[in-house]
């Protein structure tokens, strides 16, 4: 009999129980009748998706990834986040440069807004300062400085 060709969601349950257990490639291929390259592939595809943690990465399980994926597509901030399932700001914000997880679209900056954070720039505050103050994230103020920087 040959080796299976598809990746049934029972087989990747097996696959991702076997490498959190510390099984390595070489002991999976076997245990599963495929090839350590086959299996290798489908822990890269299964990272990506984020239903496995990234790699040296036991902290995150799928669930919470899933959960932190959720919480972002419905507008919550990394603070609401992390105080949602018991982690660190900086943590949600790692967890989510590295699965790719993007916030739902921010709204326009107002011209307030605008004048606002041009004003706390000239005072000497920093990105993360004026960030709290106008309720944006330090990310959203470094691109709006170095807009209105860009246009004058």
């Amino acid at each position: 009999m040959g080796r299976p060709r598809t990746w049934t969601d029972e087989r990747d349950a097996s696959l991702i129980a076997m490498k959190a257990s510390g099984k390595r490639a070489t002991e999976i291929a076997a245990a599963m009748n495929a090839t350590e390259k086959a299996v290798n592939h489908r822990v890269r595809t299964l990272r990506a998706a984020g239903a496995m943690p990234p790699s040296g990465s036991t902290r995150w399980t799928p669930e919470k990834v899933r959960q932190v994926h959720a919480l972002a597509e419905a507008g919550l901030t990394n603070e609401e986040i992390a105080a949602e399932v018991g982690s660190s700001k900086s943590a949600i914000g790692d967890l989510r440069f590295r699965y790719g997880i993007r916030s739902q679209t921010a709204s326009p900056w107002s011209d307030e807004e605008r004048a606002a954070a041009a004003k706390l720039a000239k005072r000497g505050l920093s990105g993360a300062q004026i960030a709290e103050r106008i309720g944006r994230s330090r990310s959203a103020v470094r691109m709006e400085l170095w807009r209105q920087r860009k246009g004058a």
